[in-house]
């Protein structure tokens, strides 16, 4: 009884997303992959849907495989009813992708992303496609060793947020490799953290006398990796771009403040696990970690175009 209730709750499923999916990628039992869209949905999701022996040990079943949230949508959650539309509800993570799906959809999965980012920024002007301009608040310590705050305007790049389910292991892999291994815009920002970081203990690099948790460059760099909105992995990431890397004669000090070990990340693992070529699925697309809530990651993904990003 307890099978025939998730069986249907299934089919349920599948029925909402294969009805309300902004976007639906369907896979059948031979790997042949459907692609459905929608100009305007209530479900804005890409939705994929394909066959899993995990449900039923005696044929295959249909059901949602993945759910992927577009923009403030996050996968598996309701749609309140508007007053005109009956309310969609929830959708259970009873399976997922094989690897060998994955390796079907991808392609497929990533022409839609990419297509969905370009038309969410076409939507805009020109000069702000690609950027946005941000008051940043920073501190400094000057020669003196005193504390100095300041605003300054900067550009930020404009990005468009795409939410992933944890359990999607191989999407997520893939895009940490992106954000890892190809992110020009990531790259050029750890370099100038890691300045910035450099900036607030340069003077202790020939040596100090007392305890480094006492000065007051210490303190500062501490203010600086509390406040900052850099993911800590990332933070971690701009250690490399200190003078000499490894070898920086206060590495050891730095990482122990970022209570870090040496080891690999969770988000280096995972990028290192990546498929074979992740390159040629993701060809040079841009991307940004955001954060984690309710059993899914969020990241951003920066449309392409031909004009660069002013930094």
């Amino acid at each position: 009884m307890q099978q025939r209730s998730l069986l249907a709750k299934v089919a349920r499923d599948v029925a909402r997303v294969e009805k309300h999916a902004l976007i639906l990628i369907s896979i059948n039992c031979n790997g042949n992959v459907c692609v459905t869209r929608r100009e305007k949905s209530r479900l804005f999701i890409i939705g994929i849907v394909g066959y899993t022996a995990e449900l039923d040990s005696k044929k295959p079943t249909k059901a949602v495989l993945a759910e992927i949230g577009l923009w403030r949508r996050w996968p598996y959650q309701p749609v309140s009813n508007n007053g005109r539309d009956a309310k969609i509800q929830p959708r259970g993570r009873h399976a997922f992708l094989t690897q060998k799906q994955y390796e079907h959809i991808a392609p497929y999965l990533f022409s839609e992303i990419r297509d969905w980012v370009r038309k969410r920024a076409d939507r805009r002007i020109p000069s702000a496609r690609l950027y946005w301009n941000a008051t940043d608040n920073i501190e400094y310590t000057n020669n003196r060793g005193d504390i100095i705050k300041k605003q300054r305007s900067v550009p930020i790049p404009r990005g468009y947020r795409i939410t992933v389910p944890l359990e999607f292991t191989n999407l997520i892999s893939d895009l940490y490799w992106a954000e890892l291994r190809q992110n020009t815009d990531v790259r050029l920002y750890l370099k100038k953290f890691a300045q910035w970081m450099r900036s607030r203990i340069k003077k202790y690099e020939d040596g100090y006398k007392r305890d480094f948790k006492t000065l007051k460059g210490f303190k500062s760099l501490k203010l600086l990796l509390a406040n900052s909105t850099l993911p800590w992995h990332l933070q971690i990431e701009a250690l490399s771009y200190l003078p000499g890397g490894k070898t920086y004669s206060l590495y050891q000090e730095v990482c122990d403040l970022m209570k870090w070990d040496g080891s690999k990340t969770r988000e280096q693992t995972l990028a290192q696990h990546s498929l074979h070529n992740p390159q040629s699925r993701l060809g040079n697309l841009q991307v940004r970690t955001r954060k984690k809530h309710n059993g899914s990651l969020s990241f951003e993904i920066y449309p392409e175009y031909e004009e660069k990003i002013p930094f």
